[in-house]
């Protein structure tokens, strides 16, 4: 069993549970020195040139980028601590720095200096942790993400001026450690695609009370594919599928453990709690941070099939087997489910465990625009962001996961078209596919009799109207998801004028078909 430990990597932190006295007098005396502006002074930008040395060994001045000839980030070894660096940019002028009014409980958690010491103390002076800035993105009680921005001229020679933070409070799995564990382990694969993690750890507010942070890379002039996919052109649509199922299929080269690359891969796992229990780094891993983590497939099977509804019976035999038997009220037996894992299934999808994203959906994919550029479709894949929902699992409940979501938390029929096609193929690295089909039937039946209860009705029937719209159907296989029916009746340029109600006009309708307005 392998015991947690925490990161010795750059502005990795931890604190422990309680605090000395010496810690609290030490606290104490840096929290004197701040002083609470009731405006944000503007920052000197002077003696800012020829301090730092970019990776490509030019030397950067104030508002300059460290980066390659084609204007990105360098793609340097992830071995390199300097790797990726967005060095002297300074940020705004107009950032927040900390005073009395951002910091009242009704704003939300928010970032305060008690919090940036224990994040930096090894890296900045008193000084410079006064002067750094802030820009909340979104804050709620429990939890705020928000960029902080370091001043050129403080900024430890080989680290960024700016990093997205996050903050939370402490929840049961440390689901945040976990995040931070999938998004190192995904960036030893793609170190070009995957935000570096500067720091994770934990660290404490002024009123004492422990919060779990995470600092990434932050990536500026991009947008999220959300914002133009639809724009783009079929070809254009293509190449970003293309260049992110290539993505995918590094990602499932990822084999914890096994190899010299797997036992470099537990090293990370070991580094953070991301787990409430020990986990054995002999036996196979599934879940991740939002699921849980399992040990075996029996477990993570009996997870991811539970249905609080529950009209249908799950449970091993005798020979190991797992068994799904439907009971729907009122059909006849013809009518009923059974998937029925047998004990090779099982061996063949522990074998087929992989690294799934499990929210690769436009919102998450960031690109830079190429305007002009040869050969190019008019933008560059930049990155794949918020790895919340990262787990070990079989490939086929990541396609199933994007079939159960479709028409409710992701609205985007040629995406899913699109991702379904390219992905497809990514099936022919296992030799057994009946295996990943029983997955994917299995977690459409759950997520069936999930839909079962009635405080979902107008989720489910909302999600009816949008698959009726966009005419898609389930295919005959599970691994299919949903496909287009053919146009029989209507139109073609009818059906695309019917196409474009927009999904508020659906969501009105579902809510009066039920009732409610």
């Amino acid at each position: 069993m392998f015991k947690t430990r925490h990161s010795g990597s750059a502005f990795c932190e931890s604190i422990p549970s309680t605090v000395s006295e010496a810690e609290r007098a030490e606290l104490r005396a840096h929290l004197k020195k701040f002083r609470f502006p009731r405006t944000s002074p503007s920052v000197s930008t002077t003696n800012r040139i020829n301090r730092k040395q970019s990776p490509e060994g030019h030397s950067t001045k104030m508002g300059e980028r460290s980066t390659a000839h084609d204007g990105t980030l360098p793609d340097v070894d992830i071995a390199d601590p300097q790797d990726n660096l967005a060095t002297g940019f300074g940020g705004p002028d107009d950032g927040d720095r900390f005073s009395r009014a951002n910091m009242s409980p009704e704003l939300g958690l928010r970032p305060d200096p008690c919090m940036f010491h224990y994040m930096f103390r090894y890296h900045l002076s008193v000084e410079s942790i006064k002067r750094l800035r802030h820009k909340v993105l979104s804050s709620s009680l429990d939890k705020c993400t928000f960029i902080v921005y370091v001043d050129d001229d403080q900024s430890p020679t080989g680290y960024p001026t700016q990093m997205l933070g996050r903050i939370e409070k402490p929840k049961k799995g440390n689901p945040l450690f976990g995040t931070a564990a999938f998004q190192k382990l995904a960036r030893r694969r793609l170190p070009h695609l995957v935000p570096k993690v500067w720091g994770v750890g934990k660290t404490r507010t002024m009123g004492g009370g422990e919060v779990h942070y995470l600092l990434s890379q932050h990536h500026t002039n991009v947008t999220t594919v959300a914002d133009i996919w639809d724009s783009l052109n079929e070809p254009a649509q293509g190449a970003v599928l293309r260049q992110v199922t290539k993505a995918m299929s590094s990602l499932q080269d990822v084999r914890i453990g096994q190899g010299q690359r797997g036992k470099r891969d537990w090293e990370i796992l070991r580094e953070l709690p991301i787990s409430d229990e020990p986990i054995d780094q002999n036996l196979p891993l599934f879940g991740g941070p939002r699921v849980g983590f399992f040990q075996n497939i029996h477990a993570f099977l009996h997870d991811r099939l539970r249905s609080i509804n529950d009209p249908y019976d799950l449970y091993n035999d005798r020979d190991g087997c797992v068994i799904l038997q439907t009971r729907y009220p009122g059909r006849p037996a013809a009518e009923q489910q059974r998937v029925n894992f047998t004990s090779e299934n099982l061996r063949l999808l522990q074998d087929a465990t992989v690294i799934c994203h499990d929210d690769l959906e436009p919102r998450n994919i960031l690109v830079r625009m190429t305007p002009g550029a040869l050969n190019s479709p008019g933008f560059k894949l930049v990155a794949i962001i918020n790895w919340d929902s990262a787990c070990f699992a079989p490939f086929a409940s990541e396609a199933a996961c994007k079939d159960v979501n479709l028409g409710l938390r992701n609205k985007s029929a040629t995406w899913y078209e699109n991702w379904k096609y390219a992905t497809g193929k990514l099936f022919d690295k296992y030799p057994d596919r009946e295996s990943q089909e029983k997955l994917a039937r299995a977690l459409h039946i759950a997520d069936h009799c999930l839909a079962m209860s009635p405080w979902l009705e107008s989720e489910v029937r909302l999600q009816k109207m949008w698959l009726e719209r966009e005419r898609l159907e389930m295919g005959v296989s599970s691994l299919d998801g949903y496909v287009r029916r053919p146009v029989e009746d209507l139109d073609e340029l009818e059906f695309k004028t019917l196409g474009i109600l927009e999904d508020e006009v659906l969501v009105e309708e579902a809510r009066n078909q039920l009732s409610f307005i």
